[in-house]
């Protein structure tokens, strides 16, 4: 037991348990489909950058890029699973849809930090502006930490590092830069 931590604070049945950034982490590690976390990042901010053009409410943004979101997921599912049936006659097509949901949910998994973002903001009192513009932070910052997890896992030279690290920050940029095309 650490010194100053009470018996049994943190404690799971393995041991001590990660902090909440450490749990987000483990939540969004993209390590079945990344893809997916990448295409849920950039499609939310883009979402949220197109919805925050139009005289809405950010309630009204929020539902509509989360209805948006779901249906690329569904989109991407069924785009998947009729692949693998296309491949394999056989295959169970609620099978085949069901793995594919569940490989896909990484696309929501990647819309979810930038929503938290903007439902926290505007429970806080945020304007519109301030909570999309939050948001849309949040998806440029992802893209970048999830590229420098990428170059980390990989090793390679620091140079290899900056230049994937400019990759992700070039497409949080481009992310940011259509509420500012929009506007």
């Amino acid at each position: 037991m650490e010194a100053g931590r009470p018996r049994g604070e943190g404690d799971g049945p393995a041991g001590p348990r990660p902090g909440r950034l450490a749990r987000l982490g483990q939540f969004l590690e993209p390590e079945d489909n990344p893809a997916g976390v990448i295409y849920g990042t950039i499609t939310a901010g883009a979402l949220l950058a197109a919805e925050s053009s139009l005289p809405e409410t950010l309630v009204r943004d929020a539902g509509g890029v989360a209805l948006a979101l779901g249906l690329v997921w569904l989109a991407h599912a069924y785009a998947q699973s009729v692949g693998q049936r296309l491949r394999a006659p056989d295959l169970s097509a609620t099978r085949a849809f069901g793995r594919a949901l569940v490989h896909e949910g990484s696309i929501l998994k990647g819309s979810f930090v930038p929503l938290v973002v903007l439902l926290v903001a505007w429970a806080l009192g945020a304007s519109v502006s301030v909570a999309v513009t939050s948001a849309l932070v949040a998806s440029a910052v992802l893209l970048v930490v999830l590229e420098g997890i990428a170059g980390f896992r990989t090793g390679g030279r620091s140079s290899d590092l900056l230049a994937r690290l400019a990759v992700g920050a070039v497409l949080g940029l481009g992310v940011f830069s259509l509420k500012i095309v929009l506007h």
